[in-house]
């Protein structure tokens, strides 16, 4: 039977990926997915615009999300709250509706709000309109930039929303360690 230690040698040596496991793997590391996006949005809605695109989102359902009636973490009530107030920050920075429309909110205006607007487009539940079109992207990116693993100090890991093809249009931190 092996030791322990010329276990850990023979893996080392060998570099099999084998010998790392999932949670083991080595930072920084980028992880980017693919999130299909609605088809279609009520015409009451929310759009966030920002330099690079706008993003949609049903203004009755972000007023569920404010008043507690749709919960974002069912069993995690303190997260629920968290962004039950990121989206009443949201809605507070409302401007009028544009052409009966949708009302308006200027990207930089509540940083912490945007965290519920990252939040839906994870969930498929947004559309995203690139700036100089009319017509909203099937799909985005979403990439995690993870930067410190484990107990490892002096880490920063973030996410970033983007078209494919095109560049990101929403960015931030995730974890500071």
């Amino acid at each position: 039977m092996k030791s322990c230690w010329s276990h850990v040698l023979a893996c080392t040596l060998a570099a099999s990926h084998l010998c790392i496991k999932a949670d083991e793997l080595p930072c920084p590391r980028t992880t980017t997915r693919v999130v299909d996006l609605q088809v279609s949005i009520s015409e009451s809605c929310l759009a966030v615009v920002s330099d690079r695109a706008t993003v949609v989102l049903d203004l009755a359902v972000v007023r569920g999300y404010a008043a507690g009636t749709i919960e974002s973490h069912p069993k995690e009530l303190q997260t629920s709250t968290l962004y039950a107030d990121r989206a009443k920050q949201l809605l507070s920075a409302a401007e009028d509706h544009i052409d009966g429309k949708c009302a308006t909110v200027r990207q930089r205006s509540h940083f912490d709000a945007l965290y519920f607007v990252g939040f839906m487009l994870e969930a498929g539940n947004a559309q995203v309109i690139p700036n100089g079109s009319d017509t909203p992207v099937r799909s985005i990116l979403v990439r995690d930039n993870i930067g410190s693993c484990g107990k490892v100090p002096g880490g920063f890991s973030s996410r970033f929303f983007g078209i494919p093809g095109d560049r990101w249009f929403l960015g931030f931190p995730t974890a500071i360690s």
